[in-house]
């Protein structure tokens, strides 16, 4: 693994098996294209201040001429109605189990399936050779489903709402 390809994976998980490496000069080559510094900085602000809130431009000031308050208003995910299928990676260091875990109390209500994949890493959701099988394909058909109103979709939004997040055993409803 080169220099480029260890400092890249350090941040999403180191494992990068699951990668076509052939391409790795592709994916870098695009990489510095998919976000902005104010997106990064943004994201350091989650982390520091550990609530989902919009961006803090640093004083009471300039977030009170944007914000019409001195502090960046929250954003209530909880408010989230969309039917939501959620994909974890074991290897994921950027979406590790505490925020998969929080997130899954935060937006129960909306999540029609949560799907594990033991191996993966941040980038595998994208980037991994077998994400057409193991996470385009399948949610797609969830997608689908929930388009349709199947009745297995109807079935665990109902049976998570009825156990309630807390005694919801996970193994329940995780696909590995």
């Amino acid at each position: 693994m080169g220099l480029c390809e260890t400092l890249a994976s350090l941040a999403s998980g180191f494992d990068i098996s699951n990668y076509n490496r052939t391409r790795y000069p592709i994916y870098q080559a695009h990489a510095d294209q998919s976000t902005s510094t104010k997106d990064i900085i943004h994201w350091a602000q989650l982390l520091r201040f550990k609530r989902v809130q919009k961006f803090d431009y640093g004083s009471e000031s300039a977030n009170m001429a944007r914000y019409n308050q001195t502090s960046p208003p929250l954003y209530n995910i909880s408010n989230m109605m969309v039917p939501t299928v959620l994909v974890a990676g074991g290897n994921d260091w950027l979406g590790d189990t505490r925020d998969v875990m929080w997130l899954i109390k935060t937006i129960y209500h909306s999540i029609v399936k949560v799907m594990f994949i033991d191996k993966y890493n941040h980038d595998d959701y994208i980037l991994g050779m077998d994400a057409p099988e193991r996470v385009f394909g399948p949610v797609l058909e969830i997608m689908e489903g929930v388009l349709k109103g199947s009745n297995s979709s109807k079935f665990l939004m109902n049976s998570i709402r009825q156990k309630g997040l807390n005694k919801v055993d996970l193994g329940d409803f995780w696909v590995f």
